[in-house]
């Protein structure tokens, strides 16, 4: 019957001092029975290991009891005979243990309910003992409520100040604006508003127009060099339903120096607009946390933001205009290994082949090189439009995601880019995607090895290769097998052509490319490491990378 918030503690603390007048009589029964048994068959049997010993307090009863009367009420967690608990209570009805002990000695009744629970039946009763009987308990949770708004107003006024005075303040939307209503565009009118640089997580791809002038494409250990020095460098940052991951982070003790020391001063900091109570604090520490639906809490600020210009913040986007410069994501190997195709350029043209239809594609990711390939040169316009495992990172999540996509969307143009050893993993539905005809289109990246995981043996660990690299099936003739139309591309200048067949080409289709080896994804912050301290594409670095690669593994590879 109450919202739960990080001020209901407070606020039922000072409700309590005024509903100790009106105690509520616990003296009052109230009869529990099962439906169609006696009151006597609620009693437990007097067994050697159900029989309660002297002193101890008996189990309460199980919340799918029903209640018989309506007109006498007493407090189903509250044993008669001892009635004051103490810490030991904790656990012993299963349910929000926070909410029993915040609320048991001042409300009419705190029970869980069961998960077969009718709830139907369990909100009228909720509703008419709330309406009945003595000391009405909706006036405590009125007043936790009317001092929870209080809390909350002056939480999103105090974030609107940091705004307001802020120099270098950047969004960090995560998930959370994707998952609120109405999320995506919230955060464009809080961006346009105020004149913010916005950065998004993997998950949170898609939340804000990439081709937005304020977009700086996706932070952290993969993301782009500007988005992760402009994370550095702000003086306020504003999390949107994020959830501050070690893939965002990095090194915590190294994380966002110039907030940090905003916060000291007073005039910035860390603000976090986030759902789940548990994500607020947990990584870093926050100067003014509100805890809620993000959309609804951004809007209730966005009265209190001031209209600042593009012009207001010339300093702040001439020097991340600067940084795009200096480490443009089009900055990769491209032509010092000729006639040999480069995944970034692949997706590149996919993204620049839809460009016109965006807002009706949808692309799937297993995990690897391929799905942060995809991340960073896609360009990503609308929310949704990026399916992928972020946090658990499960090979193979591409072509069952991509076939759920396009069942859940049949007009819609669904694509799985996938790895060869994430693809290997759940090859055999596309045999699924023929027998129902589901027209889902595969791209199969194919470096015959474990990007990622060569990626960093060849960096950090002086190419000690260990059950990275793989001999794969003839894709081609997998997929005919199972009824798949495809095709097999190997040089660069026939990757428009073979894009275009796969988009055109009704129901499922596959097209295997046979991609360079060893291609690192770039930029990259190494672990232990600050956002700031990244590796980005350096080709005279690059020839010593390899030279080094091949003398270490006796020409096997580089």
């Amino acid at each position: 019957m109450m919202h739960r918030s990080r001020q209901a503690s407070r606020a039922l603390r000072a409700v309590a001092k005024q509903a100790l007048l009106h105690p509520y009589p616990h003296h009052l029964s109230r009869r529990l029975c099962r439906p169609g048994h006696q009151e006597d068959s609620l009693r437990r049997e007097e067994s050697s290991h159900l029989r309660h010993q002297p002193g101890t307090r008996r189990c309460p009863p199980p919340s799918r009891l029903c209640f018989k009367q309506a007109d006498e009420h007493s407090q189903p967690l509250v044993d008669p005979k001892a009635p004051e608990m103490d810490e030991s209570f904790i656990g012993k009805t299963g349910g929000e243990i926070f909410h029993e002990m915040m609320l048991r000695h001042n409300v009419k009744h705190v029970w869980s309910r069961g998960v077969a629970e009718a709830c139907s039946a369990l909100s009228m009763r909720l509703f008419e003992i709330a309406t009945s009987g003595p000391s009405p308990a909706p006036a405590a949770t009125r007043a936790a409520m009317s001092l929870s708004r209080k809390q909350l107003t002056a939480s999103v006024k105090r974030v609107a100040d940091l705004i307001n005075i802020a120099k270098k303040p950047i969004i960090y939307a995560g998930q959370g604006v994707i998952l609120s209503e109405n999320g995506p565009e919230i955060l464009k009118e809080l961006a346009d508003k105020a004149s913010i640089p916005v950065t998004t997580t993997l998950h949170g791809l898609g939340g804000f127009d990439e081709l937005d002038e304020k977009s700086l494409h996706m932070l952290g250990m993969h993301g782009t060099a500007y988005a992760n020095m402009a994370m550095q460098e702000a003086d306020l940052i504003i999390a949107l339903g994020a959830r501050f991951d070690d893939r965002v982070t990095l090194n915590v003790g190294k994380f966002a120096p110039g907030a940090k020391a905003a916060a000291a001063e007073g005039r910035g900091g860390i603000v976090h607009f986030e759902i789940m109570p548990k994500n607020i604090n947990k990584v870093v520490q926050a100067v003014e946390a509100v805890e809620g639906d993000v959309a609804t809490n951004v809007s209730m600020m966005l009265p209190h933001v001031e209209i600042r210009s593009m012009a207001d913040r010339s300093a702040w986007f001439d020097k991340i205009n600067g940084w795009k410069k200096r480490w443009p994501l089009s900055d990769y190997e491209r032509t010092e290994r000729g006639g040999l195709i480069k995944p970034q350029t692949l997706i590149e043209e996919l993204s620049k082949m839809t460009a016109d239809r965006k807002d009706n594609t949808y692309i799937t990711t297993g995990v690897g090189q391929h799905q942060m390939w995809t991340a960073q040169h896609f360009r990503w316009r609308h929310p949704r439009s990026m399916i992928t495992s972020g946090g658990l990172g499960t090979m193979g999540f591409g072509l069952p995601a991509a076939i759920g996509a396009k069942v859940a969307q049949p007009d819609a143009l669904v694509i799985d880019i996938d790895g060869d050893a994430s693809f290997n993993m759940t090859l055999t539905e596309l045999s699924t995607a023929a027998q129902f005809n589901i027209g889902v289109k595969v791209i199969v990246l194919n470096n015959e090895e474990q990007g990622m995981v060569t990626q960093w043996q060849n960096l950090f660990y002086e190419d000690r290769y260990a059950h990275t690299h793989s001999v794969n099936p003839d894709f081609q003739k997998l997929s005919d097998a199972m009824g798949v139309q495809s095709r097999r591309l190997e040089k660069p200048e026939e990757i428009q052509e073979a894009l275009r067949w796969l988009i055109e080409s009704d129901g499922p289709a596959l097209l295997e490319v046979v991609t360079d080896r060893k291609g690192p994804v770039l930029p990259m912050v190494p672990s232990g490491s600050g956002l700031h301290e990244f590796l980005t594409w350096d080709s005279e670095r690059d020839v010593q990378r390899r030279k080094m690669m091949r003398e270490r593994t006796g020409g096997r590879h580089g």
